[in-house]
């Protein structure tokens, strides 16, 4: 049985790059998250299940699957798959639909976080400084309402 080629991953090496192996997790980060033009995504169907997909053109695939949008991330295939795994105490038989349960959600919450952050802050620091200070609040809001509200 080989090993990744990373140094320290002792996971087993399913995928090769030229001449090294790579197990699933470091060949997502490698090969899919490498490939802008592929993008996994987080869509919310009709029926308010979870449909994890990913594609090239994620709005085309959207309009033809009637699916709202929640998130996407850079990724292909691989990365697509390592996603299933990840949620698929949520998977809705073996489908690529999920029941949206609370580690799904936070998942696709801190997607859209990154996302935002992205767009809103020039520089990784201002980000941070920014979400030091939205943590700072939500416990300000949370002891007043417990100051407020005892038990």
């Amino acid at each position: 049985m080989s090993e990744c080629s990373l140094k320290g991953c002792n996971e087993h090496a399913w995928y090769h790059l030229g001449s090294h192996l790579f197990c699933d997790e470091h060949t997502a980060s490698i090969v899919d998250d490498a490939v802008t033009t592929n993008r996994v995504y987080y869509g919310e169907g009709e029926d308010g299940l979870i449909k994890i997909g990913y594609s090239r053109n994620v709005k085309k695939r959207a309009e033809g699957l009637h699916v709202y949008v929640l998130a996407t991330e850079p990724g292909g295939p691989v990365h697509e798959r390592t996603t299933h795994l990840k949620f698929s105490d949520l998977r809705v038989g073996a489908s690529e639909w999920f029941i949206p349960g609370i580690l799904l959600m936070k998942h696709i919450r801190a997607l859209n976080t990154a996302q935002e952050r992205k767009v809103r802050y020039k520089t990784w620091n201002d980000a941070k400084l920014v979400y030091a200070e939205e943590v700072r609040l939500e416990a300000n809001a949370a002891r007043q309402e417990r100051d407020t509200h005892p038990e």
